[in-house]
């Protein structure tokens, strides 16, 4: 049986790199939040950005 975890991440400077107004997140760790999906965890944001700002980046 697996113990589901749940995982809360911040966007700037956690997910989120680069300068601000052109900020990405890296492949590699798009990969590791779809992993940890995969296996059955819940993953949120925790931020203070609007929603309309975090809905913006993929």
């Amino acid at each position: 049986m697996m113990n589901r975890k749940y995982f809360f991440f911040d966007i700037d400077g956690t997910l989120a790199v680069g300068t601000p107004g052109n900020q990405y997140i890296p492949e590699s760790t798009q990969y590791a939040l779809k992993q940890l999906e995969a296996e059955g965890h819940f993953i949120a944001i925790a931020t203070g950005r609007s929603y309309k700002l975090v809905a913006k980046n993929p």
